[in-house]
């Protein structure tokens, strides 16, 4: 029996349980089995098995990387198949994927020159295709357009000049600047960042009518509102949807959370510190992941100090019925979706919570760890440190997430700024030994791939297509895969 005469939905679904290797292999059997093969439901299915992202949003933003392109048809299509369908975009999105593996493999890359003197910028923020440079002392931001030949866009102007930022950051193309209890909130198109609306944050919607509407408002900030960043201590973060903004001030425990909706400013939620009666509250600190605020709370109790952590839920907008309470000060946390991973008051073992499984465990590593070295990369944990018995040796260890099986350890004789990992293989450690380097080993050869000297880490796209570097020389260079 000829297996293209079952029904369609039947040869998709034997073909999802085939190898990506096997189903080239059928491809190859005639022009029937070729164009059966050749369905956007069977690649796509390729594509959330093997290509690793932190969500969704990054595997479409891949697909339209494809979609988009000027060069799909002259690499993918056949030059001459009158019986040949065209390429699904699905199979052509695993083939771009599978062509930056392979770059990554081999080490090649285009290196471009952005601009010089790092030293005069404030910081710097970056999305998938854009790239920001923060001058804070000008009071403006510099953006670059990196999808392709690196140029530069546009300066964005603060709305109050004579301050400074106290809060920027990019994310799925929303740009957030916050001077002092200003929130400025803009969106990018094809046109740049447009202005979308500005607010108090921590007044109620009905402020927004006696906002003026003059881009530059710093007389009218002055006149009627006279803060500076030095009069406020605040905790300000975005995740692409939603705003988070407190202002901390006299009473921590009846501190208020802001929530603005990005997308519309007439949405606001106000959320207080559960069950904070019984705390004395010395500091509060929160961070949005996609749908979930984890904020942490500073208690003092006599003379000791230790950390709470609740989750609210930025979907429906309520507490999750969890409380995590240490017995001391956190040095440092991650936090994802529904897991927390938080590294215990000796410096050496890390614990890890899967908050919707209400699962515990740990690792206990033989090094101090490191915590510009902590991080995770789509199924994968990597902790970096110094080893204990020889302080010297610095330790990369990659871990996978769920089963916490140790897949890799490396030890290094250099100081390690910043480890990450590409495509579930090559491991980059950005470095400083005598000069700035960043190395890349696969991890399954066990082997050093390449090293790009004089260069200094700065910033990773989602899909791992692009890299952000500061030379010694003080230049930032976009260095891009594809």
């Amino acid at each position: 029996m000829d297996i293209t005469q079952l029904p369609e939905e039947v040869f998709i679904d034997i073909a999802k349980y085939l190898s990506t290797d096997d189903l080239f292999s059928c491809s190859l059997v005639n022009f029937s089995w070729r164009n059966f093969i050749n369905s956007n439901e069977i690649w796509h299915h390729v594509c959330k098995n093997f290509i690793v992202c932190k969500s969704g949003e990054e595997l479409n933003y891949l697909e339209s990387l494809v979609t988009n392109s000027s060069e799909s048809k002259s690499n993918y299509e056949p030059y001459s198949a009158i019986d040949f369908e065209p390429l699904c975009k699905w199979r052509k999105t695993f083939m771009r994927w599978a062509k930056l593996k392979c770059n990554w493999s081999k080490g090649n890359f285009k290196c471009f020159k952005m601009v010089e003197m790092l030293s005069d910028f404030h910081t710097t923020e970056g999305d998938d295709d854009i790239f920001l440079f923060v001058y804070d002392n000008a009071r403006k931001i510099s953006v670059w357009d990196i999808k392709n030949v690196p140029y530069h866009v546009e300066d964005i102007k603060f709305s109050l000049y004579h301050v400074c930022s106290n809060f920027i950051k990019v994310c799925n193309n929303y740009l957030v600047i916050v001077q002092c209890n200003l929130l400025q909130v803009f969106h990018y198109t094809d046109n740049g960042f447009q202005l979308s609306y500005r607010c108090l944050f921590d007044k109620d919607v009905s402020h927004l009518s006696s906002l003026p509407h003059d881009y530059n408002i710093s007389q009218w900030y002055s006149s009627n509102i006279n803060l500076f960043p030095c009069d406020l201590t605040l905790r300000c973060d975005q995740n692409g949807h939603q705003f988070i903004g407190a202002i901390l001030d006299g009473d921590y425990n009846k501190t208020i959370i802001n929530i603005w909706n990005l997308k519309e400013k007439s949405e606001k939620i106000e959320v207080f510190i559960p069950n904070s009666s019984d705390l004395f509250i010395n500091d509060i600190n929160f961070s949005a992941t996609e749908h979930q605020l984890y904020l942490m709370i500073r208690n003092s109790c006599h003379t000791n100090s230790y950390d709470i952590v609740f989750i609210y839920d930025l979907k429906r907008y309520r507490y999750l019925d969890f409380k995590l309470s240490f017995t001391y000060v956190v040095p440092a946390f991650i936090f994802r979706d529904n897991l927390i991973l938080a590294i215990d008051e000796f410096g050496k073992c890390l614990n890890i919570w899967k908050v919707n499984k209400k699962i515990n465990t740990k690792i206990d590593c033989n090094f101090f760890i490191d915590l510009r070295c902590f991080n995770i990369a789509g199924s994968h944990l990597l902790i970096g440190g110094k080893n204990v018995l020889e302080n010297s040796q610095r330790t990369v260890s990659v871990f996978k997430l769920f089963s916490l099986e140790c897949i890799f350890t490396t030890n290094v004789s250099y100081k390690v700024d910043f480890i990450l990992l590409i495509q579930n293989t090559f491991l980059l450690l950005s470095g400083f030994c005598s000069r700035y380097f960043v190395s890349v080993t696969d991890i399954f050869k066990k082997c050093c791939l390449f090293t790009i000297e004089h260069h200094d880490f700065i910033s990773v796209n989602s899909i791992h297509s692009k890299l952000i570097t500061r030379a010694d020389d003080s230049e930032v260079n976009l260095i891009t895969f594809w």
